[in-house]
């Protein structure tokens, strides 16, 4: 058994390590996850690969579900449980579903989290190395509006399209209310290199920056200001310049909030903060975890390989 209370849970930052972490558990034999929900992923040792989607699969199957869809799904579930109604989000996919002839998963969504904790609800793995994924873009039904879910499943019509939900940032009180005493594992790297792998991320797109700049921007105005509209459009012309001091500033923020947040809860986590360019990031995870460090190793994301799903 590991030496410390499961769920494992990385709090930091996408783009700062969480392939690498997922493949050291993995390849450890540690049941995890990253990025998507709610089936085991595993790693192929002999190769060091990771693959998300085998050839065939189909995009609707569950089992590539993305694992912020699953989070704010149950999030939304649980203000129906509180007040018995519906979101408009889980309104959006009954409709969807009906369209496209499916059984509405959704009628029994409202019992099926009651028992449950998110972790249980969302794949029930050992550990969660990336929960974050882009906020669905949907229409309201009452409204017939497009928004942004949010994660009390309302819709926001007035939200930029670009957004992220970010839960280890956002919903650090319900992550800890659900399972407090799991260990958590804030993860960093150089924020310069951070922000490089942020813009790099898919191709001169910069869609990812995008989200994160709106996600803080939205939900901390007066600290995040970015453009006149409060926003960074998804055809905006990239302000590289600005956006690596808005990005320094969120990156830094994040982690001291997650550390802050750690201490203001008495250290109730077993908690390990971890640069993961560091030469002895191996060593230091093998220690902490009783695994090996064979399996340390860093993962680039233009040469991480495949994740695969197993059915």
């Amino acid at each position: 058994p590991l030496p410390v209370r499961l769920p494992i849970v990385v709090v930091g930052m996408p783009k700062a390590g969480t392939s690498s972490i997922f493949g050291f558990l993995a390849w450890n034999g540690i049941i995890s996850q990253h990025w998507y929900c709610c089936s085991q992923q595993y790693s192929t040792k002999e190769q060091k690969q990771i693959d998300f989607k085998p050839e065939g699969a189909q995009p609707k199957h569950k089992s590539f579900r993305l694992m912020s869809e699953c989070m704010l799904s149950y999030l939304s579930s649980q203000r129906g449980q509180e007040d018995g109604t519906r979101s408009a989000a889980q309104d959006h996919k009954r409709d969807r579903n009906a369209h496209a002839g499916d059984d509405d998963d959704d009628n029994h969504q409202l019992h099926s989290t009651h028992h449950k904790s998110i972790f249980e609800y969302c794949g029930n793995y050992d550990a969660f190395t990336e929960m974050n994924g882009p906020r669905p873009y949907i229409e309201d039904p009452k409204t017939h509006r497009h928004g942004t879910q949010l994660d009390d499943g309302t819709i926001d019509t007035q939200s930029p399209v670009q957004r992220l939900f970010l839960p280890q940032h956002f919903q650090l009180e319900e992550l800890h209310r659900q399972s407090p005493d799991s260990m958590w594992i804030l993860n960093t790297r150089p924020v310069n290199q951070w922000i490089h792998s942020i813009l790099k991320w898919d191709g001169g797109q910069y869609s990812l920056a995008k989200q994160i700049m709106n996600e803080f921007a939205v939900q901390y105005p007066d600290r995040y200001p970015i453009v006149a509209g409060g926003h960074v459009d998804a055809d905006d012309e990239p302000n590289l310049e600005q956006w690596k001091g808005i990005l320094k500033r969120i990156y830094e923020h994040h982690n001291e909030h997650v550390r802050s947040f750690v201490q203001q809860h008495n250290r109730q986590h077993a908690f390990l903060e971890i640069d993961i360019t560091s030469s002895n990031a191996g060593e230091i995870l093998s220690n902490t975890f009783g695994l090996s460090s064979e399996y340390w190793h860093q993962l680039n994301p233009t040469d991480r390989s495949k994740y695969v799903v197993q059915q």
